[in-house]
């Protein structure tokens, strides 16, 4: 059975270049290079999470060494537009901010994810030839 697949088209944040994030001194987190993909905003954030199984994926790399917890998101403060981390802990939820230099870090644009089974599309194209060409003969 063919099936025809689908591309979603999102708002997303293309980071240039990786972004750390410290605490006090401390190395918590990396953002790096790559899209992630926008999930919401409120009155005082965007909220983006990266970007599924694409090869141009960003990815957030957490520095368990100095800190265990789960990052929620990534977001982008609406006032002083600066990268940051919504954290989860067992305690609450945190938010780190990067400095003012990750301002330049990052890009919005669009993204189109492509579902697993968009592959099919040239095939049932080239299918299509096939049959009317063999009708026609």
């Amino acid at each position: 059975m063919l099936r025809q697949g689908t591309h979603l088209t999102h708002d997303a944040i293309y980071l240039k270049e990786d972004v750390r994030l410290r605490n006090l001194g401390i190395l918590y987190y990396i953002m790096k290079t790559g899209h992630y993909v926008k999930k919401g905003e409120d009155d005082r954030f965007e909220y983006y999470l990266p970007a599924k199984a694409h090869q141009d994926a960003g990815k957030v790399v957490n520095n368990e060494s100095w800190h265990r917890s789960t990052y929620d998101s990534v977001l982008i403060d609406k006032q002083k537009g600066v990268l940051g981390i919504m954290d989860v802990t067992e305690l609450g939820t945190d938010i780190y901010r990067a400095n003012e230099k990750s301002k330049d870090s990052f890009e919005k644009r669009k993204f189109t994810e492509i579902s697993p089974d968009d592959f099919q599309q040239p095939l049932l194209a080239k299918l299509n030839l096939i049959l009317r060409y063999n009708h026609i003969s």
